[in-house]
Protein backbone atom coordinates (compact mmCIF):
# COMPACT_ATOMS: atom_id res chain seq x y z
CA UNK A 1 0.00 0.00 0.00
CA UNK A 2 1.38 3.67 -0.66
CA UNK A 3 2.62 5.52 2.47
CA UNK A 4 -0.12 7.49 4.20
CA UNK A 5 0.91 11.28 3.07
CA UNK A 6 -1.33 13.95 5.28
CA UNK A 7 -4.29 14.27 2.16
CA UNK A 8 -4.76 10.21 1.99
CA UNK A 9 -5.01 10.49 6.30
CA UNK A 10 -7.59 13.06 6.02
CA UNK A 11 -9.24 11.03 2.82
CA UNK A 12 -9.33 7.59 5.14
CA UNK A 13 -12.62 6.49 6.58
CA UNK A 14 -14.21 2.96 8.21
CA UNK A 15 -16.80 1.95 5.94
CA UNK A 16 -19.27 -1.26 6.90
CA UNK A 17 -21.04 -3.32 4.57
CA UNK A 18 -24.21 -5.24 5.20
CA UNK A 19 -22.87 -5.24 9.18
CA UNK A 20 -20.79 -8.16 7.87
CA UNK A 21 -17.39 -6.56 7.44
CA UNK A 22 -15.83 -3.02 7.67
CA UNK A 23 -13.00 -1.92 5.57
CA UNK A 24 -10.59 1.02 5.40
CA UNK A 25 -11.30 2.87 2.38
CA UNK A 26 -9.95 5.89 0.66
CA UNK A 27 -12.34 8.72 -1.02
CA UNK A 28 -12.04 9.77 -4.10
CA UNK A 29 -14.25 12.33 -4.75
CA UNK A 30 -12.26 15.28 -7.51
CA UNK A 31 -12.32 14.38 -10.85
CA UNK A 32 -8.54 13.66 -10.44
CA UNK A 33 -8.68 11.26 -7.87
CA UNK A 34 -11.36 9.61 -10.07
CA UNK A 35 -9.38 9.52 -12.61
CA UNK A 36 -6.39 7.99 -11.29
CA UNK A 37 -7.99 5.43 -8.63
CA UNK A 38 -5.87 2.72 -8.04
CA UNK A 39 -3.61 2.94 -11.04
CA UNK A 40 -0.17 1.77 -10.47
CA UNK A 41 -0.80 1.03 -6.80
CA UNK A 42 0.65 -1.81 -5.49
CA UNK A 43 -2.14 -4.56 -4.75
CA UNK A 44 -4.54 -3.73 -1.42
CA UNK A 45 -5.55 -6.48 1.32
CA UNK A 46 -9.00 -7.71 1.62
CA UNK A 47 -9.47 -4.96 4.33
CA UNK A 48 -8.70 -1.77 1.96
CA UNK A 49 -11.01 -0.27 -0.47
CA UNK A 50 -11.35 3.31 -2.28
CA UNK A 51 -14.84 4.61 -2.06
CA UNK A 52 -15.81 6.78 -5.23
CA UNK A 53 -18.40 9.65 -4.11
CA UNK A 54 -20.05 11.65 -7.16
CA UNK A 55 -22.46 14.78 -6.46
CA UNK A 56 -24.77 13.20 -8.62
CA UNK A 57 -26.14 10.00 -9.92
CA UNK A 58 -25.34 8.67 -13.02
CA UNK A 59 -23.91 5.72 -15.46
CA UNK A 60 -20.15 6.22 -14.79
CA UNK A 61 -17.80 4.03 -16.78
CA UNK A 62 -14.37 2.85 -15.35
CA UNK A 63 -11.53 1.21 -16.47
CA UNK A 64 -8.28 -0.35 -15.65
CA UNK A 65 -5.92 1.78 -17.26
CA UNK A 66 -2.27 0.80 -15.37
CA UNK A 67 -3.66 -1.17 -12.98
CA UNK A 68 -1.50 -3.79 -11.39
CA UNK A 69 -4.37 -5.95 -9.56
CA UNK A 70 -7.93 -7.53 -10.56
CA UNK A 71 -10.84 -5.51 -8.74
CA UNK A 72 -14.13 -6.52 -7.59
CA UNK A 73 -16.16 -3.40 -8.09
CA UNK A 74 -19.19 -2.79 -5.96
CA UNK A 75 -22.35 -0.03 -7.30
CA UNK A 76 -24.14 1.70 -4.54
CA UNK A 77 -26.98 4.31 -4.55
CA UNK A 78 -26.82 6.14 -1.45
CA UNK A 79 -26.17 3.59 0.50
CA UNK A 80 -27.56 0.76 -0.49
CA UNK A 81 -25.96 -1.95 -3.19
CA UNK A 82 -27.17 -1.98 -6.50
CA UNK A 83 -24.87 -3.84 -8.50
CA UNK A 84 -21.71 -5.63 -8.55
CA UNK A 85 -19.02 -6.70 -10.85
CA UNK A 86 -16.44 -9.29 -9.42
CA UNK A 87 -13.54 -10.50 -11.03
CA UNK A 88 -12.71 -7.40 -13.61
CA UNK A 89 -9.04 -8.29 -14.84
CA UNK A 90 -5.80 -5.87 -14.48
CA UNK A 91 -4.37 -5.61 -18.15
CA UNK A 92 -1.37 -8.26 -17.26
CA UNK A 93 -4.21 -10.68 -16.39
CA UNK A 94 -6.37 -9.91 -19.42
CA UNK A 95 -3.70 -10.79 -22.58
CA UNK A 96 -2.68 -6.84 -22.50
CA UNK A 97 -6.46 -5.37 -22.53
CA UNK A 98 -7.79 -2.56 -20.85
CA UNK A 99 -11.27 -3.70 -19.33
CA UNK A 100 -14.18 -0.97 -19.52
CA UNK A 101 -16.86 -1.93 -17.09
CA UNK A 102 -20.14 -0.30 -17.88
CA UNK A 103 -22.99 -0.52 -15.06
CA UNK A 104 -26.32 -0.90 -16.24
CA UNK A 105 -28.26 1.25 -13.66
CA UNK A 106 -27.33 4.59 -12.26
CA UNK A 107 -24.84 5.25 -8.96
CA UNK A 108 -23.60 7.79 -6.79
CA UNK A 109 -20.93 5.41 -5.04
CA UNK A 110 -18.72 3.42 -6.46
CA UNK A 111 -16.05 0.64 -3.90
CA UNK A 112 -13.20 -1.08 -5.47
CA UNK A 113 -12.02 -3.60 -3.61
CA UNK A 114 -9.36 -7.07 -3.93
CA UNK A 115 -10.72 -9.14 -6.06
CA UNK A 116 -12.81 -12.14 -4.27
CA UNK A 117 -13.77 -9.74 -1.99
CA UNK A 118 -17.16 -9.94 -2.70
CA UNK A 119 -17.48 -14.14 -2.32
CA UNK A 120 -15.10 -14.39 0.80
CA UNK A 121 -17.41 -11.60 2.93
CA UNK A 122 -20.58 -13.12 0.85
CA UNK A 123 -21.65 -9.54 -0.28
CA UNK A 124 -24.66 -9.12 -2.14
CA UNK A 125 -26.84 -6.77 -3.81
CA UNK A 126 -29.36 -4.80 -1.50
CA UNK A 127 -26.83 -5.00 1.36
CA UNK A 128 -26.37 -1.54 2.99
CA UNK A 129 -23.61 0.35 3.55
CA UNK A 130 -22.84 3.05 6.52
CA UNK A 131 -19.93 5.50 6.04
CA UNK A 132 -18.36 5.80 9.69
Amino acid sequence: MKAKTAETAQNTRKLEIGKKVVVEIEIADSDSERALGYSGHAPISFNEGKLFIFEKSGRYTFWMKDMLFDLDIIYIQDNQIMEIKEHVPAPQQNDGKIAVIYPSIPFNKVLEVKSGFVKKFKIKVGDQIILK
